[in-house]
């Protein structure tokens, strides 16, 4: 899937919870309760380091997202056949440890694998970890992919200077992969989202 086209999404899913919504004949399945696995033990450092701004942020704050790996232990819709996948998403508490950098952990395995549907374990993936910058009205938007952080690779996302400065507008801003693709690419700041495995 295009990466955008998955930010965008994920955007779409950023309050904390489980959005489930199962039909069945002539009314709604019960969504199953998804569970916590308290026992979580692939863990990964995330650092936020904000680079270039004008000024300070009202918020930051971060959300993990996770979704079902294997879509066939979810029962089909009848007639349609199609399979609505259970998401959950849940808040990843930041320590600011400097000015501009913040940190911190996510657990890969965070949700339980469970028989969830009676067809077989379902197994749960992180999809991306996604990171708001609030500064009065506008919101600037970023995510680390699963293949990025994994790799530790991380991401690094640009901004346009303008839209910090005229914060009265009412926005969401989601950052550019590229600066060129910013139309003042002089005038933009960075927020690089760093990833490295805790290793015990």
């Amino acid at each position: 899937m295009n990466p955008l086209g998955l930010m965008r999404r994920i955007v779409q899913v950023t309050v904390p919870g489980l959005f489930l919504s199962l039909t069945a004949c002539g009314g709604n399945m019960e969504a199953p309760k998804i569970e916590i696995n308290h026992e979580a033990k692939e863990q990964y450092e995330v650092l936020l380091h904000i680079e270039g701004v004008a000024g300070p942020f009202d918020l930051v704050e971060a959300q993990v997202n996770y979704s079902i790996e294997n879509e066939d232990c979810v029962p089909p819709a009848p007639f349609s056949g199609a399979r609505d996948i259970p998401r959950k998403v849940l808040p990843l508490s930041l320590q600011k440890v400097a000015v501009d950098t913040y940190k911190g952990i996510v657990a890969i395995d965070a949700i339980k694998d469970a028989n969830y549907f009676g067809q077989g374990i379902c197994r749960w993936k992180l999809i991306a970890v996604s990171v708001d910058l609030r500064r009065r009205n506008t919101t600037f938007h970023a995510a680390v992919f699963h293949d990025d952080l994994m790799s530790e690779r991380g991401s690094v996302s640009y901004f346009p200077g303008e839209a910090y400065r005229r914060n009265e507008i009412t926005r969401l801003v989601s950052g550019a992969m590229d600066i060129k693709e910013l139309e003042t690419p002089n005038d933009a700041f960075s927020l690089r989202i760093g990833t490295k495995e805790i290793r015990k």
